[in-house]
Order: C-alpha cells, then structure tokens, then sequence
C-alpha cells in the first residue's frame, strides 16, 4: 500500500505594482476633503451674512444712520412747533397754510401733537441709536408710524379726489402739503424703515 506524501511548496508573495490608493483611502480622503471643504467660509459681500440677510455690523450703522436722521427732524420741527405754533398757518414756511391757529385752543393743540409728540418722537430715536437694547423696537415704532401717515395721507388724498399724490418740490405750493409731504419725508422713510426691519439679524 503506497503511502501518498505530499511535497511543500513555497508560493512567494505577489508584489503588486500598481500601489495605488485602496478604495478606503480613497473614502477616507474624500471625507477629509469635504469636511475641510464645509469649514471654510463662503466668500459673501460685507454687507450679507449667513446670521441674516444683512450682516450685523452693515445692519446697525445703517440702522444708527436712520434713527439719527429722524432724531434731528422730529426734536427741531417738534421744539419749533411748542415755540412757534403758527407755522401750520403759513407764518413760518410760505404755502404751508394748513391750520386756522387763530384760537387758543388750536395753538394748544398744536404745542403738544406737533410739539410735545413730535419731540416725543426724536427722543425714541435717539434712544434706539444709543442702545443697542432698544434699537429693534425703535424700528419696529418707525414701521408703524410711518405706514400709519403714509397710507391714511395717501387714502385721505384719494378721498379728496387730488389729481395728484406725490410733490418732488421743495417749494410748498398753496394745498399741495399733503403731496410734499408724503413724497419727501414719509414714503422714503417709511420703505428705509421696513427694509431696516426686515433685513435685521435675527441671530445676536
């Protein structure tokens, strides 16, 4: 009976040639490429940011710039109106004959809406500009005030049946107040205001 022996044999390693990346190398570098890739920041206008549609520091120097702007027209119209209530009938800017302040009670009137209030008013906004705290709030108010005048000025016009409704002129014309007004103060600033507001970081 022949007893099957079985021989060794030594089978020598392959040396690869080709030595590439494997496919888990491949993996692990795409991963570190996209997490490099996701920590860089995105180049974006200074005035944008990803915290909001405006970046923060753009955000409060216009918001400043505007509260200010307002602060210096309401505080002197205001102070000049508790001094001098006849400039609604005309004694202080020509074509600017809106009141009949011939009575005492109307001079009265004036001195604390146009006066008081209107002070009232300046001193908001120069508190939002000086607080960072109070800043939102005093936008908020110019959004709603300044909607407020702009849409009953522009109704009431309507009412009225005024062939026109907005005056580019610095000159007052006789009745045309209303026009002057609306055009030059209360519809720029009332759409400042609600871009001011609704472009404003929400994340502080």
């Amino acid at each position: 009976m022949k007893t099957a022996t079985m021989k060794s044999v030594n089978v020598a390693p392959t040396v690869r040639t080709d030595l590439g990346p494997s496919d888990e190398e491949r993996m692990t570098t795409g991963l570190s490429r996209q997490r490099r890739a996701s920590n860089r920041t995105p180049p974006v206008c200074a005035a944008y940011s990803e915290e909001g549609l405006m970046n923060p520091k753009w955000h409060r120097r216009l918001t400043k710039t505007f509260l200010v702007s307002n602060s210096l027209f309401w505080l002197p119209w205001g102070l000049i109106n508790l001094i001098k209530p006849k400039s609604w009938s005309g004694e202080l800017i020509p074509g600017m004959e809106v009141y009949d302040l011939s009575e005492p009670v109307a001079r009265t009137e004036v001195r604390a809406m146009y006066g008081g209030l209107q002070m009232a008013i300046g001193t908001a906004a120069l508190v939002g500009a000086a607080r960072d705290e109070h800043r939102d709030s005093a936008i908020g108010f110019f959004v709603l005030a300044l909607s407020g005048l702009s849409l009953c000025r522009l109704g009431g016009m309507m009412v009225e049946g005024e062939s026109s409704y907005l005056s580019f002129k610095t000159k007052i014309e006789p009745g045309k107040y209303n026009q002057v007004g609306l055009a030059m103060y209360e519809l720029p600033n009332m759409i400042l205001a609600w871009i001011l507001f609704v472009l404003r970081p929400r994340n502080k």
